[in-house]
């Protein structure tokens, strides 16, 4: 049965245009005051949700985007902060970028910040997958020949922007049709989690998340009617 409700947040500041014809992710620069205001983003997401009874609030470590997808540099560092000013939620790190840590600085930082939260913290690793982060892995990423071949080699190119239905790119409908995605009222929400319970009798975790690019002020509404009108509906609830 369902007990515990999870969401995860890469990071993504406020965007001032979403969607298929908003600013390409290439032409985007914001300041620095606008990628620092991820931190404040996160802390309002963190109080919301431990206020409403969620288990865990997942981050992911990412470095110089400057497109404000991704914008929180030091989980481990964010975890104590928000451990601090929340009392029961968990942080959990998605992942921190193993290559991008001295192994054993790595596990002494993990092992302070487990201390310092009380247990609170979940540690995960990954390896990195963004240009300015793989390039050291020796992914052929800025080198654009070798990029070429290696990207023909893996996908067929979509020619030109704009055309993603003509090459076939999957929609929002086709990923709700398949349960990825969910858009409709709390109550259908509730149905279709308790369809995922029967089906999966062993299910306890849920995560529930916003497309990145959600601002704030959205997020937040969403994580409030989920806390009073979907979470109520399985064993767990308000703490």
């Amino acid at each position: 049965m369902i007990t515990k409700f999870t969401t995860v947040y890469a990071g993504h500041v406020d965007l001032p245009d979403r969607g298929q014809n908003a600013t390409p992710a290439h032409e985007r620069r914001h300041s620095n005051e606008h990628l620092a205001s991820v931190f404040d983003k996160t802390e309002a997401i963190a109080k919301k949700m431990d206020e409403l009874g969620f288990e865990i609030l997942w981050l992911a470590e990412h470095h110089f985007q400057h497109e404000g997808y991704e914008c929180i540099p030091n989980d481990l560092m964010l975890a104590v902060h928000l451990a601090h000013v929340t009392k029961n939620l968990k942080i959990g790190c998605a992942f921190n970028i193993a290559p991008m840590w001295h192994p054993p600085r790595l596990a002494e930082d993990f092992a302070t910040t487990d201390i310092l939260t009380k247990g609170r913290t979940i540690f995960g690793v990954g390896r990195g997958y963004h240009t300015r982060e793989v390039e050291t892995f020796g992914a052929p990423m800025l080198d654009q020949e070798a990029n070429r071949e290696l990207f023909e080699e893996q996908v067929e190119a979509v020619s030109r922007r704009g055309s993603w239905a003509a090459a076939g790119v999957p929609t929002v409908e086709h990923y709700m049709d398949l349960g990825s995605w969910f858009a409709g009222t709390p109550g259908q929400l509730v149905d279709r989690l308790k369809g995922f319970e029967e089906r999966y009798p062993g299910m306890q975790h849920i995560s529930l998340s916003s497309p990145i690019g959600t601002p704030e002020s959205i997020m937040l509404e969403q994580f409030q009617w989920l806390g009073e009108e979907v979470m109520p509906a399985f064993s767990t609830g308000r703490r």
